[in-house]
């Protein structure tokens, strides 16, 4: 009965560190100003900051289409350089605002 219960144990233990691998966080990054969650920043050190503490294994970089690259450019470099999440850009079309 031991032995079931510790492997029940582990198991749970591996399912729950597969799960906790898919954290995901998305940064906006619009002509004027860089978002994520309710920081806003006209530049992007403060956005990279929170990006970094919430330690996710992806990041989705949301950007106008009107985005000047080097803005974009600025965000991935800083965060790069302090983390290894993998990095998504999806550029959007039409009417793009940040809230």
């Amino acid at each position: 009965m031991k032995r079931y219960f510790g492997l029940c144990l582990a198991a749970a233990l591996v399912s729950a560190g597969c799960f906790d691998n898919k954290r995901e966080i998305t940064v906006e990054i619009a002509p004027e100003i860089y978002k994520i969650k309710s920081i806003k920043s006209k530049l992007a050190t403060p956005v990279v900051d929170e990006a970094v503490k919430s330690n996710p294994t992806k990041v989705i970089i949301s950007a106008c289409a009107t985005t000047p690259p080097r803005k974009i450019i600025q965000f991935e470099r800083e965060f790069s350089a302090r983390s290894k999440a993998e990095l998504i850009l999806v550029v959007l079309q039409g009417d793009c605002t940040i809230e």
